[in-house]
């Protein structure tokens, strides 16, 4: 029958020997070739035959007797790690019993399983829900203890205090996604709370009584208010602001700039080698391609003209960046040390007033560089992407001409 991962393969049937013989020889070539101190079979249980597994056991043993076996079972039971003393036997006689057993059960059609399989140890599902429980839910039971700590302390909180309590919260130092969490668990209480309130003014019996009604409605109101104060902090927490009215550069800033360069570039940790920027090209109007190689290449070497480089005057989400911008191009980037800068990434700004890409950008990696061994590697994929860029723009020039 079939099983939580498809249709199960069939171990037992007549000639079927072969089948367990090349999964035997999967596990040997593991054990073999790459060394393996161990190895965890997955959910045995769903193997559908336990004679299998036990001939897995046996060839381990025979061959590789080093080597550490778990099985991943879950059903709670002594089978999968009891052994019996067969040492007389030779190991082709006991992958001849296990072939004896298995014609002779089904020869009467019955449901039989060998009394011992022999894994070194079993995989256990309730210690490791536990451990895995302990770890996470504690976390967030340490949030969810700020939040309920949050939430009494505002209902006895001036509206004039409610941002400075908020903000003395931030020396927690909680990452962004974090806090983020606490803030809106916080605003989904006062929402709920908000919420009762409006049923109880639907309750027939609360409208009737004007001294009732008037207090609930109070108390909304009061609700409300804490509500949007909140939520406004909230807003202005996660918000980039920026300014690109132009920023005098000091001197020394000036001198930097005019001299050569050397670029990095922010990737994700699901593709450490892949630059951002690549996949931002996909999102620049095609007549802009030239212009974002240009303003690169114009960069490293000094030679931007004059307005191309602007400082991001902002709050903390982008503190320290920088940008160079052409029409409706911006290619936001960080200086790092000495002559090398991370471009974190291109784009086509659509409005004077779209932020978005900007909120993109500051949530994007720095990628580590904090030895020389990190900075090398970062330096040579930055190479790897500099001649991507060029020859994606070269690829759409060309396309561009037919």
């Amino acid at each position: 029958g079939d099983g939580q991962f498809g249709a199960k393969l069939n171990y037992e049937g007549q000639d079927n020997r072969y089948v367990r013989d090349w999964m035997a020889n999967a596990a040997l070539w593991w054990a073999n070739e790459f060394k393996v101190d161990g190895i965890r079979f997955d959910m045995t249980k769903e193997t559908a035959s336990d004679y299998l597994l036990k001939q897995l056991v046996e060839e381990l043993n025979e061959h590789n007797p080093q080597v550490f076996t778990i099985a991943e079972d879950g059903r709670n039971n002594k089978l999968s790690v009891t052994r019996y003393d067969d040492s007389e036997n030779s190991h082709e006689n006991k992958l001849d019993f296990i072939d004896m057993n298995i014609e002779f059960i089904h020869s009467r059609n019955w449901k039989s399983t060998p009394h011992a399989i022999g894994f070194d140890s079993e995989w256990d599902f309730p210690f490791m829900h536990t451990l895995k429980d302990a770890i996470i839910n504690n976390s967030r039971a340490s949030l969810n203890r700020i939040v309920e700590e949050i939430t009494n302390t505002l209902r006895c909180t001036k509206k004039d205090k409610i941002i400075e309590l908020l903000e003395s919260y931030e020396k927690y130092e909680l990452d962004n996604n974090e806090y983020n969490y606490v803030i809106i668990k916080v605003l989904n209480n006062f929402n709920e709370e908000l919420i009762s309130y409006y049923q109880l003014l639907l309750d027939k019996e609360t409208y009737s009584k004007i001294s009732n009604r008037r207090e609930i409605i109070e108390d909304y109101y009061t609700e409300l208010i804490r509500y949007l104060v909140v939520r406004d902090y909230y807003n202005k927490y996660n918000e980039v602001i920026i300014d690109e009215e132009d920023i005098t550069l000091t001197d020394e800033e000036e001198k930097e700039l005019q001299e050569e360069k050397r670029l990095i570039f922010s990737t994700s940790l699901a593709n450490p080698t892949k630059a951002k920027i690549i996949g931002d090209m996909d999102s620049v109007p095609y007549e802009y391609y030239d212009t974002v190689l240009e303003l690169i290449n114009n960069f490293i070497s000094g030679k931007n003209a004059s307005g191309e480089l602007k400082h991001l005057k902002n709050n903390k989400k982008l503190v320290g960046f920088m940008e160079l911008k052409y029409d409706q191009v911006r290619i936001v980037f960080k200086h790092i040390k000495n002559n090398i800068y991370n471009v974190v990434g291109v784009f086509a700004k659509k409005a004077n007033n779209d932020m978005t890409m900007y909120q993109t950008m500051a949530n994007r990696m720095i990628p580590d560089v904090t030895t020389e061994e990190k900075l090398n590697k970062q330096l040579e994929l930055g190479e790897i992407t500099l001649k991507q860029l060029t020859d994606l723009v070269e690829v759409k020039k060309r396309k561009g001409t037919r």
